[in-house]
């Protein structure tokens, strides 16, 4: 209990007492040492819905450490509703260091989309298809830059997860413009692979984890066949060493995400069928599970 009134965690009762407070005097509250006074004054300054207010919570998003205390301010400016989405925006990459920033060195052995380690992509995923229009003008954008490219790494978080549960819906409702989406995400890729600044087929390329991020977004698109033409063109457009280890991680994440968009097509089973003599246990496992969803023998 200790731990968790460390990190911020509340009740629903803790909030009562300050349901008159002034915003001026929630956020004194806000700047407390104590991080559940902290927790309670985001959650009290949900009904101050305004500009103001989203400003305030997106800079203390910036810093804030308790781990409940920034799943209040998550949360909260969800409730804000699209009008905190751009001020999201220009958090991506900016908060936390926990981004993934090498190559995974195994696979991710759930049928889920991994949740994004960015937090602003993760909050911004939880709005669903209406933050789709903001990320696609950051995947519109340039690429200069380590940076440039590490914040569009986050913007793919953000998209894979929204298309994921979009099509995993109890509610299903599917996105609409994926057509438009995918062009969106090709036309990134294309960029990558005809920029100067960076090497796609070198070691250790700063473009690896966009890539392979690309690829797992992919995933969520179910049943289609742009998505699934996507993977096999950015693996046949990359002149990666099919037998250096370090390249393996894009071809389990392929393989994961053919398996779960769920087409079975003779270009599908003859692509599959080439790894069969893989020696990698995270490639094997990749296609064993992709097999059996596409129940190809």
């Amino acid at each position: 209990m200790l731990n968790r009134q460390k990190r911020g965690q509340i009740e629903n009762e803790d909030l009562f007492p300050f349901k008159n407070y002034s915003r001026d005097d929630l956020l004194a509250i806000l700047n407390s040492k104590n991080p559940q006074m902290r927790t309670i004054a985001v959650y009290s300054l949900a009904k101050y819905k305004d500009e103001t207010t989203i400003y305030i919570l997106v800079d203390k998003f910036k810093t804030e450490k308790a781990l409940y205390t920034r799943l209040a301010i998550s949360q909260t400016l969800v409730g804000f509703g699209e009008i905190a989405i751009p001020y999201l925006i220009e958090l991506l990459g900016r908060i936390g260091n926990n981004h993934e920033k090498t190559l995974p060195s195994k696979y991710f052995n759930k049928k889920s989309f991994p949740l994004p380690r960015d937090l602003a992509a993760r909050t911004i995923a939880n709005y669903g298809e209406i933050a789709i229009p903001y990320l696609i003008e950051i995947l519109n954008k340039n690429v200069d830059d380590k940076n440039d490219l590490f914040i569009k790494q986050q913007t793919i978080d953000a998209i894979g997860a929204i298309v994921y549960k979009s099509n995993n819906s109890n509610n299903f409702i599917y996105l609409k413009g994926v057509h438009s989406l995918l062009e969106n995400i090709l036309d990134l890729f294309d960029d990558i692979l005809e920029n100067n600044t960076f090497d796609v087929n070198k070691k250790y390329s700063e473009t690896h984890v966009l890539i392979w991020k690309i690829l797992r977004s992919l995933s969520g698109f179910k049943k289609n066949e742009f998505a699934l033409d996507l993977i096999f063109y950015i693996l046949c457009s990359c002149d990666f060493d099919y037998n250096d280890e370090y390249f393996y991680p894009f071809y389990w994440e392929a393989i994961r995400s053919i398996g779960q968009i769920g087409i079975n097509s003779n270009e599908t089973t003859e692509f599959l069928d080439s790894f069969e003599d893989f020696d990698n246990i995270h490639v094997n496992k990749a296609l064993e599970i992709a097999k059996w969803s596409l129940n190809i023998k």
